[in-house]
């Protein structure tokens, strides 16, 4: 995995992907679902100091530049008509 070495919430990135499809989305806790409080873990954050120190790769557009241009892929019936749902790849 490639991180981009920022970290957002995921109500944040709900906001986001909200924003950028043009929906108001608003988060829904799921108290089952909520990470416990004695949680070894309490923030997730990727850096990329080594692939870019190693290689020289630098993100060219910050994550809402990203979305959006996803959104717009996905909204082309011409890229739709090819996408395989059913399948995981990348």
């Amino acid at each position: 995995n490639i991180g981009s070495n920022a970290e957002i919430s995921m109500a944040d990135l709900l906001t986001t992907i909200g924003r950028v499809m043009g929906v108001a989305a608003v988060p829904k806790v799921d108290p089952e679902r909520l990470r416990p409080a004695a949680s070894e873990v309490q923030r997730l954050w990727c850096s990329s100091a080594k692939l870019q120190a190693r290689t020289g790769f630098a993100p060219m557009m910050s994550l809402e530049q990203g979305l959006s241009r996803t959104a717009a892929w996905f909204r082309d019936p011409s890229n739709l008509a090819r996408y395989k749902g059913h399948l995981y790849n990348v």
